[in-house]
């Protein structure tokens, strides 16, 4: 390792950010594993739950995530009764609407106060150290 590459490694804004957000979803992932959910389905399910009926293609844009990542997580959440599928008018798309069970599961409030103070519980200099070089 050079001086260089040690320095890239210590300043660089989009390894920090990266590093951060594992961290984030490992600490997510663990508070909604109880309710058998990943962070990447539980965003999908709040953006549809925010817009009562969404199409693909708007949640890969709202998102940001290709389009087989949406598709995978939707899959997941209709197989477990969280969402489910309507034909919409317009033929080559269809609508994705949260169900009364998707409704009922954990949101952002409990998920969040069960996460809440669990980054200092990591030990995590490295998670402080990650926020401050990002703010």
């Amino acid at each position: 390792m050079t001086e260089e590459t040690r320095r890239v490694e210590r300043e660089c804004v989009g390894g920090s950010i990266r590093k951060l957000n594992r961290m984030v979803t490992a600490i997510y992932d663990g508070a909604l594993a109880s309710a058998g959910l990943k962070t990447s389905q539980f965003t999908v399910l709040i953006a549809v739950a925010n817009r009562e009926k969404a199409r693909p293609s708007e949640l890969t844009r709202f998102l940001q995530m290709d389009e087989s990542t949406v598709s995978r997580n939707v899959e997941r959440l209709c197989a477990k009764g969280w969402l489910r599928l309507e034909a919409d008018d317009d033929r080559r798309s269809h609508l994705i609407e949260v169900t009364d069970k998707g409704q009922a599961s954990p949101m952002p409030s409990s998920v969040a106060a069960s996460t809440s103070g669990r980054h200092q519980a990591t030990g995590s200099r490295e998670y402080r150290c990650a926020e401050v070089r990002i703010a």
